[in-house]
C-alpha cells in the first residue's frame, strides 16, 4: 500500500482509483496518511457528501494477501493460531493458503437500534451444538467483526449504533483480544475500521471510542463545474441517447443554493442534485414543453423533502415555500439595478433584532414618518438600519456622480454670487433627493427579502422573514429547553411531552374514574381472592395510563413605564415569543396579557404564533402608568373562562419589575385577592420577578405562593430561560 503511493504519489493514485471522484487534495493527502499509518477513520458529514462512497474506495489500497484456505478468521499461514486452524493442525490436516485481494478483504455493516454485539462477534450454531458440542470450534459462527479480521470493517451510520455495541467496536480499535462465547479461545485482531456518521456523531460517541479514530469532516466542497460534469456523467448512465439535457445548469444552481440560503440548515446534497438533474431529460421527454415550467415541477418533486429548515424558520416557512422561492430567484434573477445595497444573512439577522428592540427607529417606520426616520439615521449612524442607508447613498453616488456633488461646477465658471447661492441651494436639494432615495431603495432591498411589509397607513412593519430570524435567534434557548426535559428524539430516561396511553400500572377505584378505565381482570382476581360473589368498590382497580393533560398558559406582561430600563420590554418580548415557539413544539396553547393602569389582551388562544410574535413586536412602554397587577390577573380569569379547553392545565406566568400601586386603597390585598380567586377556579400562577428598585419580591412570592406556582428573581437577560424552565416544569 505505501509503496504503490510512494511510487506515483497521491495524484497517481486519485487518477487510478478515485476516478470521478472529487476530493480536495489536503483532505486526500490526510486521509491516506492516516490510513497508511494503520489508523482507524471517522468520516463525517451530511448525507450525500460522499463519505460512503470513498470510504468504499479504500480497500483498493490494501492490496492482495495470502490467508489460510477456508479459514473464517483470515489467519496467515505462517501464524494460524485460531481454533479452527488448531483443530486442523491436532487432526494432521495441511492449511492450504489463497489469496485475498484488496477489494475481498472489505467487510460493511450498517448501524441500526437492531445491531446487537452477536453480529460483530457471532453467536453458536445450535444445530453444530447439538450435534458436536457446545466447545466445538463448529459450532461458534464468526460474526462480521471477525471476518474482517486482516482487512477492512466499513461501519455505515456508526451514530445510530446502540451503545452496547461500542465496546465491542472498542476492543477491535484497540487490536484487542475477543473470545469465542462459549469457548475458551481467544483471537487476536488486526482489523482497520472506518466507520461514517454525521455532523452530530462526535456529541453521541464515547470519548473512550472517539480516541481510537482520526476524524476528517466532509462537505459539499466541489466548485459548481464540478458537479454539472457529476450530473451529466450521471445522466448519460440512464438515459439514451435520443434523450436531450436541459437545463442541468440552472439544476445545479438551484441545488447550490439551497447550501447558501437563509432558512435551510442543511441544503440539497450532491446526490441530490445529481438526481434532480437526472430527472429533468425524462421529464422533458414526457411532454413538458415550457422549461421553467419544466424546472418548477422537478423541483417540487425532488427538492422539500431534501432539505431541512433551521428551527424557527420551519414555524412561518415550509420546505416547498423554500424551494419555490430559490427556483423563481434563479428563474428570474434581479437586474442590476436592484442591487445598489447587497444584504447578508449576518446583516438581516442583526436588523430584525435591532428593529425590534429599539423603537426609536421602528416607531416611525411603523407610521411612515420617512423625515423623521431619516433625522434619526443622521442621528444613530451606528445603527445597522443606517449602515444600509449609507450603503444605498453610496451606490447612488456612483451612479449620478453629477447629482452627489460632483458635477464640475467651479469657481471659474459661476462669478456671480447670486449664482453660486444657486448652486449651494441645488447641491443641498440634489443632496436631499439622493440621501431620500436611498431611504427608498433600502426600504425596497428590506421589502423585496420580506423583513419589512407595507402597511395599510402608509408605514412598515416587521414581515414575515424578520419573525423567521427572530425565531431562528431565539432557537438554541428552546432546544435546550425542549431537551433537556426530553421533548424530541432520543429523549431517554425523560418524560415524554405527551402520553402514548399505554398502561402503566394499576390503582384503586375513585369516584370519577371512567368506567372504560376499568381493569376487568384485576378486578376479578381481587374478588376472587375475597371470596365474594358480589363486587364491591374496594375490589375495582383502575388502569394507569401515560396520558398528561395539555397546558393552556399565558403570559402577564407589566408595561408600566419602569420595564423600559435596561431593554426589560424587550427582553419580556423575546421571552413571549421563546414561549410560543415551545408550545407549537409541545401541542400547548399560549395567550398574551399585558397589564398598566388596566389589562388587555393582547393575543388569545386563537391566533397562529405568526400572528401572535407580530403583536408582541408592537406592545409599548406607558409611560406614567401605574402597576395594577389584580387587573392582570382578574384579565386572564376571563380569558381562560371564555376559551376553555378540555383536559387541559391552565397557569398563568406572571413577568414585573413594580410595586402593584393601583387600584386603591389596597392595591396589594386587590392582587393577592384576585390570586386567590385564580386558584380556586384551578388557575395556577408563577411569578418572575425583574429585579430593581421598584420591584418587590415579597409580593411576587406570596402571589406565586397563593397560586400553587414559582417564584424567579432574575435580571432582565434572564426572563427567557426562567419562562421556558416555569413552563417545561409544569407541562412535564
Amino acid at each position: 500500500m505505501i509503496e504503490s503511493i510512494c511510487q506515483g504519489g497521491f495524484d497517481s493514485f486519485k487518477n487510478d482509483h478515485l476516478g470521478s471522484f472529487k476530493i480536495a487534495d489536503e483532505k486526500l493527502h490526510a486521509i491516506l496518511s492516516s490510513f497508511c499509518a494503520g489508523h482507524h477513520l471517522l468520516l463525517l458529514g451530511p448525507a450525500g457528501s460522499g463519505k460512503t462512497t470513498f470510504a468504499l474506495k479504500l480497500p483498493q489500497l490494501l492490496g492482495p494477501i495470502k490467508v489460510v484456505d477456508g479459514c473464517p478468521y483470515n489467519c496467515f499461514p505462517e501464524d494460524a493460531h485460531c481454533p479452527y486452524c488448531k483443530r486442523r493442525k491436532v487432526n494432521g490436516l495441511t492449511n492450504l493458503t489463497k489469496t485475498v485481494s484488496g477489494a475481498e478483504r472489505l467487510v460493511r455493516i450498517q448501524g441500526s437500534d437492531g445491531l446487537v454485539p452477536e453480529d460483530l462477534i457471532g453467536g453458536i450454531n445450535p444445530v453444530v451444538a447439538l450435534t458436536e458440542g457446545l466447545h466445538s470450534p463448529d459450532a461458534f459462527v464468526p460474526g462480521k467483526l471477525f471476518k474482517a479480521n486482516r482487512g477492512m470493517l466499513l461501519v455505515d451510520f456508526m451514530d445510530q449504533m446502540p451503545e452496547r455495541v461500542f465496546n465491542t467496536i472498542l476492543f477491535a480499535a484497540q487490536d484487542g483480544e475477543i473470545s469465542l462465547d462459549a469457548n475458551e479461545e481467544t483471537v487476536r485482531l488486526d482489523t482497520l475500521i472506518v466507520g461514517t456518521g454525521d455532523l452530530g456523531t462526535l456529541r453521541l460517541l464515547p470519548s473512550g471510542l472517539l480516541d481510537c479514530f482520526d476524524v476528517f469532516s466532509f462537505d459539499y466542497d466541489i466548485t459548481a463545474t464540478e458537479e454539472m460534469e457529476l450530473a451529466y456523467e450521471h445522466i448519460n448512465e440512464r438515459t439514451s441517447g435520443d434523450v436531450a439535457l436541459n437545463k442541468v445548469d440552472v439544476a445545479i444552481e438551484i441545488c447550490r443554493k439551497t447550501r447558501e440560503h437563509a432558512n435551510v440548515s442543511k441544503g440539497v446534497s450532491i446526490r441530490g442534485s445529481m438526481n434532480f438533474a437526472g430527472y429533468l431529460p425524462w421529464l422533458k421527454k414526457a411532454g413538458y414543453r415550457d422549461n421553467n415550467e419544466l424546472i418548477r415541477v422537478a423541483s417540487s418533486v425532488c427538492l422539500p423533502h431534501r432539505i431541512r429548515l433551521k428551527m424557527g424558520a420551519d414555524l412561518v416557512h415550509t420546505r416547498g415555500d423554500v424551494v419555490e422561492n430559490i427556483v423563481e430567484d434563479v428563474l428570474f434573477p434581479a437586474s442590476d439595478s436592484d442591487t445598489i445595497i447587497n444584504l447578508s444573512h449576518e446583516d438581516l439577522l442583526n436588523f430584525v433584532e435591532e428593529l425590534s428592540s429599539n423603537d426609536v427607529l421602528r416607531k416611525p417606520l411603523k407610521y411612515g414618518a420617512l423625515d423623521l426616520l431619516l433625522s434619526r439615521l443622521r442621528r444613530f449612524p451606528e445603527s445597522s438600519f443606517a449602515r444600509f442607508w449609507e450603503r444605498a447613498k453610496e451606490g447612488l453616488k456612483q451612479l449620478y456622480p453629477d447629482r452627489a456633488g460632483l458635477d464640475m461646477l467651479t469657481d471659474d465658471i459661476l462669478f456671480e454670487v447670486e449664482e453660486l447661492r444657486i448652486k449651494k441651494e441645488r447641491k443641498i436639494r440634489e443632496q436631499r433627493e439622493i440621501e431620500m432615495r436611498a431611504l427608498g431603495l433600502t426600504l425596497d432591498a428590506l421589502e423585496k427579502e420580506d423583513i419589512v411589509s407595507r402597511e395599510g397607513g402608509g408605514g412598515w412593519e416587521l414581515g414575515q422573514k424578520s419573525i423567521a430570524f427572530l425565531m431562528e435567534a431565539l432557537s438554541p434557548k428552546i432546544a435546550g429547553a425542549l431537551l433537556f426535559y426530553g421533548v424530541g428524539k432520543h429523549a431517554t430516561g425523560k418524560k415524554l411531552a405527551t402520553g402514548e396511553g399505554r398502561v402503566v400500572g394499576l390503582r384503586k377505584y375513585r369516584i370519577g374514574d371512567r368506567y372504560r378505565d376499568i381493569a376487568v381482570k384485576e378486578t376479578m382476581k381481587n374478588a376472587i381472592k375475597e371470596k365474594r360473589s358480589i363486587l364491591k368498590r374496594e375490589d375495582i382497580a383502575v388502569e394507569i395510563k401515560d396520558i398528561r393533560a395539555s397546558l393552556d398558559v399565558i403570559l402577564l406582561i407589566d408595561l408600566s413605564g419602569t420595564m423600559n430600563q435596561l431593554q426589560k420590554l424587550w427582553y419580556a418580548k423575546q421571552s413571549a415569543i421563546a414561549l410560543g415557539m415551545a408550545a407549537v413544539r409541545t401541542g400547548d396553547r399560549v395567550g398574551i396579557v399585558c397589564f398598566s393602569n388596566l389589562s388587555s389582551v393582547v393575543s388569545d388562544f386563537s391566533r397562529g404564533l405568526y400572528s401572535m410574535t407580530r403583536k408582541i413586536i408592537d406592545l409599548e412602554i406607558h409611560e406614567n402608568a401605574f402597576t395594577n397587577i389584580g387587573s392582570g390577573v382578574l384579565k386572564t380569569v376571563a380569558l381562560f373562562s371564555k376559551q376553555r379547553r378540555t383536559h387541559a392545565s391552565r397557569h398563568v406566568i406572571l413577568i414585573s419589575d413594580g410595586d402593584a400601586t393601583a387600584p386603591h386603597p389596597s392595591p396589594h390585598k386587590y392582587a393577592l385577592r384576585q390570586a386567590a380567586t385564580a386558584i380556586k377556579r384551578g388557575i395556577t400562577i408563577s411569578c418572575i420577578c425583574v429585579a430593581g428598585e421598584s420591584s418587590n419580591p415579597e409580593l411576587m412570592k406570596k402571589i406565586a405562593k397563593i397560586g400553587h406556582g414559582n417564584t424567579y428573581i432574575v435580571g432582565g437577560e434572564d426572563i427567557g430561560s426562567a419562562v421556558l424552565e416555569d413552563f417545561m416544569e409544569f407541562r412535564s
